[in-house]
């Protein structure tokens, strides 16, 4: 071989290569871009440049391709698309700009298969095990791309709301513009409203927005409630303006969803307080109407009444006779009974042993729809054995009278239980008198209080007794807000709970614990007897008694014999006020109530004669500082006139009064004027004159048009939304609304009085010892 020659090809070779290495002396360098793939850095993606080159995005989300290259972007085996090469970041936008849900599509997998499951850490991780599982055939633009996804990867993807949020964050915090579609819809749903219990308002969610400009839908739900709220109205959800009707006092919470045709929005809230009106008259209240019963108890014994949440009225009595298609079991039955807001009866239930059966009270839980009533018995009842004299009873009735279950409960001895309540929970309380040893309590004197716990079922949670040196009833349980429990009654006791007693019998008010913890006691005491009989608390928990006493009481003088008392106490037991009421006979009081606005009504009987057995039931309201307002006294037209009774009361949700009693005559001249009955009567609210408020709602009747009452408080109203003004109204007076088109108006307008008017065209007399407020709507026509 010539070496020489070999070493001319060689050398000839070199020089090409330098040549070419050095670009031959002429042309430009290769040149490279870097770019990036955001929702935060996406690690994992991988690339492949249009001159060749292949990779997969670092944790910085970066490739690098030649400049001037196109790059094509894969995810496992299916292919997303192709850009140009860039150094401004890319985003699933830029993959898809012609289809925003295919781009949403794309951010909730990138998001939803982070190795970590953290998407928030400033980088997405690709996890190559679930990359694996990804069917070729993906499709970000199918409709059903979330079901096939879910199924093949086993997992959940992330919502579009927070996937679609996570990538605008990303793209606004690189100094990027997020492209049209790519803003989420916002939900407004108003200021916080305030409305009259059972009165319609209209919510206000005109202000949600969508930046891209697309047309909205609207979901609107109650996200919470008053507790005892099951029958309230809420229409038109899906509009920008729906319509509630509260059914009782309280916070209900409305929530907010838009949606812009891809994503929802976040949720918004609105509170709207329901409230009864603080207008109320000093006048005494009208009486609506008495519903009689006959039952021919030589007591007439009543065993109180309850509402529901539909403001249907539950009452128990005693009865000696059939009724209503019920045969008496023996002698003295257990009667319930249901009756509508009218007053008229929808079912009844009589049951019972062969022997005197008792009722004392009653109680309705609104959140469960169960009545709970209480009395004793000495047999057995419903198939619960009898324990010792005289037992207590519990039964449980749903609202159509079905009765759920009985428990029976006591010693060897006797118990009788004078009053019940509820918690918040649903648990069960009673109080009472036992003569025996209660659930490992002692009773010193052979007559002690008692107070037991259940819960909604009946199960026995604890029980109570006071063990003072003397005998002890108690009369009157109630539960605060804060579901701490007290009790009333009276004692012969020298001694109770750490109080020193002045005369020989006197009233006492105890506090528990929801556990039942004694945690203090009050004597109310003169030098002479006292009775408590009823208790209730209001809603800053201070606590009111009321019974009947014979001496002078904190400061007021006895009037004669004796006299009805009613006592204000804080929470921790500090007396604030006592005041007396009645004539100079035997006037007690038995029962109390609290309203919203915390006055105080009372309800007993006061004497006519000398031998007491002459009485009138009345009813009495006093203002929050113990002010008696007026008083309400009541007897039978016909028949025998004596001894009629106030025994229990209750307010409806709109804070009507009612109440429940005995008499041994009649209130109506055909009525059976011979016989024992007991009685319900309902006494509508009195509202005073003064200032109220009239409001409304305009739906898509931008235009204008004029409310009048008879020429005053005109309201110009120029669009759409939300209207209130106040005026005024004299009591008893009537006021007139009127709705009139606008001169300049461009279209018609469809308006009627929603609430308090007589007419439904859009005008109407309203009473004004009635309504506070006066609801008006207007709809383009």
């Amino acid at each position: 071989m010539n070496i020489k020659n070999i070493f001319s090809q060689v050398l000839f070779i070199f020089t090409v290569f330098v040549l070419v290495s050095c670009g031959g002396g002429s042309g430009d360098a290769v040149t490279t871009t870097t770019g990036q793939f955001i929702d935060d850095p996406v690690q994992g993606l991988d690339y492949s440049c249009s001159s060749g080159t292949t990779g997969i995005t670092n944790i910085n989300g970066e490739y690098t391709c030649n400049t001037g290259d196109d790059v094509t972007f894969s995810i496992g085996p299916v292919t997303l698309g192709t850009l140009s090469a860039q150094s401004s970041f890319i985003t699933p936008y830029s993959l898809f700009p012609n289809d925003t849900q295919a781009a949403v599509n794309l951010a909730r997998l990138l998001q939803s298969i982070d190795s970590d499951s953290n998407p928030n850490n400033n980088v997405i991780t690709l996890s190559s095990s679930q990359l694996s599982l990804l069917p070729t055939n993906t499709d970000f633009t199918d409709i059903n791309f979330v079901a096939n996804i879910e199924t093949a990867l086993g997992i959940t993807l992330i919502d579009a709301m927070t996937a679609m949020s996570h990538l605008y964050d990303a793209i606004i915090l690189n100094g990027g513009n997020v492209p049209d579609g790519g803003h989420l819809p916002i939900a407004s749903a108003g200021m916080d409203l305030s409305v009259v219990v059972q009165n319609a308002i209209a919510l206000d969610g005109s202000g949600s927005y969508d930046a891209d400009g697309d047309s909205l839908t609207y979901t609107w739900s109650i996200a919470s409630k008053p507790p005892g709220s099951v029958s309230f109205l809420f229409t038109g959800m899906n509009t920008s303006a729906p319509i509630l009707t509260p059914d009782v006092v309280g916070d209900y919470v409305a929530q907010l969803i838009v949606n812009d045709g891809l994503v929802n929005s976040a949720a918004d809230t609105v509170t709207i307080t329901s409230t009864v009106s603080g207008n109320v008259s000093d006048s005494p209240p009208s009486l609506a109407w008495i519903k009689e019963v006959r039952v021919e108890t030589s007591g007439g014994q009543d065993g109180g009444i309850a509402f529901d949440s539909n403001n249907n009225l539950y009452m128990a009595a005693e009865s000696l006779i059939d009724f209503n298609g019920d045969l008496n079991a023996g002698y003295q039955d257990i009667l319930v009974m249901k009756f509508d807001a009218a007053g008229d009866m929808l079912w009844s239930d009589q049951t019972g042993t062969a022997n005197t059966d008792l009722v004392d009270d009653i109680a309705f839980d609104k959140s469960a729809n169960v009545l709970y009533v209480t009395g004793s018995v000495s047999l057995s009842l419903h198939g619960q054995d009898v324990i010792g004299d005289r037992d207590i009873y519990i039964i449980s009735y749903d609202a159509e009278g079905n009765r759920l279950w009985t428990i029976m409960d006591g010693t060897a001895q006797e118990e009788r239980p004078y009053d019940i309540a509820l918690d918040s929970s649903g648990n069960i309380f009673i109080a009472g008198v036992t003569h025996g040893n209660f659930d490992g309590n002692t009773t010193p004197t052979g007559r002690d209080i008692f107070v037991a716990k259940y819960n909604n079922l009946g199960a026995k949670i604890w029980t109570r007794q006071l063990q003072g040196d003397n005998w002890e009833r108690a009369e009157g349980i109630a539960v605060d807000s804060s579901d701490n429990v007290y009790i009333t009654g009276y004692t012969g006791s020298d001694e109770l709970g750490g109080e020193v007693t002045n005369g020989s019998i006197n009233s006492f008010i105890i506090k528990y614990s929801n556990d039942g913890s004694r945690l203090w006691t009050r004597l109310i005491s003169s030098a002479n007897s006292e009775y408590g009989y009823g208790v209730a608390t209001d809603s800053n928990n201070n606590v009111f008694v009321t019974g009947m006493t014979s001496g002078d009481l904190d400061g007021n003088t006895n009037r004669g014999g004796y006299d009805q008392f009613t006592a204000k106490y804080n929470t921790n037991g500090a007396l604030i006020w006592t005041t007396l009421t009645g004539g100079t006979l035997t006037d007690t009081a038995n029962d109390i109530v609290v309203d919203s606005f915390g006055r105080i009504y009372i309800t007993g009987q006061i004497g006519k004669s000398e031998t007491g057995d002459i009485m009138d039931y009345v009813l009495t309201m006093f203002d929050t500082d113990g002010e008696e307002v007026w008083t309400v006294q009541n007897t039978p037209e016909y028949g025998r006139i004596r001894d009629d009774r106030g025994k229990h009361l209750a307010l409806d949700s709109a804070e009507n009064i009612y109440v429940n009693g005995t008499t041994y005559g009649s209130f109506f001249s055909t009525g059976d004027d011979a016989s024992n009955k007991v009685f319900v009567a309902r006494y509508n609210k009195s509202v005073a004159g003064g200032p109220y408020s009239v409001g409304g709602y305009v739906n898509d009747a931008i235009g204008s048009f004029t409310l009048t009452n008879n020429g005053g408080d005109d309201l110009f109203i120029l669009e759409d939304g939300v209207f209130t003004f106040d005026t005024l109204l004299n009591d008893g007076a009537s006021y007139n609304v009127e709705i009139l088109d606008g001169s300049d108006t461009s279209q018609g307008h469809d308006c009627e009085v929603l609430s308090g008017g007589s007419n439904g065209d859009g005008s109407g007399t309203i009473n004004g010892a009635d309504v506070t407020d006066i609801e008006v709507s207007c709809v383009g026509i």
